[in-house]
């Protein structure tokens, strides 16, 4: 007799806390295959843990205070059951369906891979761990082995399957189990072979995804193989179970690869290097390549620094070797746009208050005049004459030198005042010029009659000298307050290589 169980657990919280109580049924035997035998069906708490005094049944409606309960019903009935105990009253409500045989079915049917089984099938029922097959029987074919719940048969065609149950019921099912067929090899290349025919990649399985035994009399034994094959045609053995077979593909090969040259810098104009190029392959990778040195790549693309002028380019991809001839190019040289314009001479021989304009192109970034740092602007001054450097460089290193002059000025460098006053108390009580070392100055004194220096005498009153006191040679006595006019004639010295000059001066005498 088989006993079924049925567990339903509940947690049941009131004003104090109990146990969890469940009810467990037992059904004494399954039902006959007709379905109108009556089952007896016991009923009883579980676990056992209160006083039977306090409990009572419900069972589809009828109450009863027994301690447990035997059920009678009839295959296929819904059994209600509550249970009452504790004070306030607690309940326990479970259900059961009483079976049979009648629910019971074949759930699937399925064949195994018949080239591993010896075209072996497998047949399961819907529930194998109720109802227990005693018998199994085919109407062609054998019975390889049988369990509870499913039978391996072998079997081809139209097969009928029967199997009795414990309880005494049979079921029957009909099935059609087809005869074994080859599986078609599937296969793609999926890394061509380089140009010379080597190094190309193969995979492949079976249509139906069953196991490859042996490739080209290699142990294989998976669902999918990656091979390397050369290019051309290829002849492949398969075996898988039962079958050997083989199968022809042609493995391709790469044409021969472009080559795509960019130069992406130009080379330095002023030593020609410092370039750079972009080398991208199509239809392989690069390994390596030489040029001056040897660069290792692994990539579809290599940059490479180069230098100016014809250079070879010497590229390695799989197997094969290929040169590449290319002419590097090289930047403009900026250098030709520098230059100084509009120089001024210093105002006096010896004065550094010269000028000059500086014309460079945007490249320049660092400027130098006469061995000194200078910041980048467009004029140059406070320069003395004579020869003058600049150097110039942009960021790449590349620089350039030049050389200017700065004409001497033809004016001597000659310092006088505008008024003096001989009065005697030791300030400014003399007109005197100042000089370049080494120059004579002999001058002439005229008098005007207003200062609107019209002239009323042309007179010399003093010469020889490069002072004058604020006297009147002609008089004897000090000269009247006023504007005198004062012509000197100026001889500079040889190593200034000027010329004899003439200075004019008006200069207002105070007393």
């Amino acid at each position: 007799m088989k006993k079924l169980f049925f567990h339903l657990l509940s947690i049941l919280v009131f004003q104090t806390i109990v146990k969890a109580q469940s009810i467990q049924f037992m059904q004494e035997q399954l039902g006959a295959c007709d379905s109108v035998s009556t089952i007896d069906v016991s009923a009883y708490l579980f676990p056992d843990t209160i006083k039977w005094d306090s409990l009572s049944w419900r069972i589809n409606g009828m109450l009863s205070a027994q301690k447990s309960q035997i059920i009678k019903a009839n295959l296929g009935d819904q059994l209600i059951v509550r249970f009452f105990y504790n004070n306030p009253v607690i309940t326990v409500i479970d259900t059961l369906v009483v079976v049979s045989t009648e629910s019971i079915s074949f759930k699937s049917f399925v064949t195994n891979n018949t080239r591993y089984n010896l075209n072996t099938s497998t047949v399961w029922l819907s529930d194998s761990n109720l109802f227990k097959v005693n018998q199994w029987s085919l109407s062609q074919g054998s019975l390889i082995s049988s369990s509870y719940g499913k039978a391996y048969v072998q079997a081809n065609g139209n097969v009928n399957i029967a199997c009795t149950y414990n309880s005494g019921c049979i079921e029957h099912i009909a099935l059609y189990i087809p005869l074994e067929t080859q599986p078609e090899l599937i296969l793609e290349q999926i890394v061509l072979a380089d140009p010379i025919g080597a190094m190309g990649s193969l995979t492949g399985n079976l249509s139906d995804g069953s196991i490859i035994n042996t490739l080209n009399g290699s142990t294989i034994d998976a669902s999918t193989f990656n091979i390397p094959l050369a290019g051309g045609m290829q002849t492949l053995v398969v075996t898988s179970g039962s079958f050997s077979w083989t199968k022809q593909f042609f493995v391709e090969s790469m044409p021969d690869p472009n080559f795509e040259i960019e130069q992406t810098q130009v080379a330095r104009w002023c030593d020609g290097a410092d370039a750079e190029i972009e080398i991208v392959i199509s239809r392989g990778l690069i390994d390596s390549l030489f040029h001056t040195v040897m660069h290792t790549i692994n990539n579809d693309s290599a940059y490479i620094p180069s230098s100016f002028g014809g250079q070879t380019f010497t590229v390695y991809s799989g197997n094969s070797v290929f040169e590449i001839h290319r002419i590097i190019e090289k930047e403009g040289d900026w250098s030709i746009y520098v230059g100084v314009s509009e120089i001024e001479s210093p105002i006096c021989s010896e004065s550094a208050d010269g000028s000059a304009i500086l014309q460079y192109p945007a490249e320049v970034v660092y400027l130098e005049t006469d061995n000194q740092a200078t910041p980048l602007q467009d004029s140059l001054l406070n320069l003395s004459a004579g020869q003058h450097s600049l150097f110039l460089a942009d960021a790449r290193g590349c620089s350039t030198s030049q050389v200017f002059i700065v004409p001497q000025s033809q004016d001597a460098c000659i310092q006088t005042s505008d008024i003096f006053s001989p009065n005697g108390d030791g300030i400014n009580d003399i007109w005197m010029p100042l000089v370049p070392q080494g120059t004579t100055l002999t001058f002439r004194v005229y008098t005007y009659r207003d200062i609107q220096m019209n002239a009323i005498a042309s007179k010399e009153i003093y010469e020889g000298s490069t002072a004058w006191d604020g006297s009147n040679n002609l008089t004897g006595t000090g000269a009247t307050a006023g504007y005198y006019l004062i012509i000197s004639t100026i001889a500079y010295p040889a190593y200034m290589n000027i010329a004899t000059s003439t200075l004019k001066h008006v200069v207002k005498l105070l007393r």
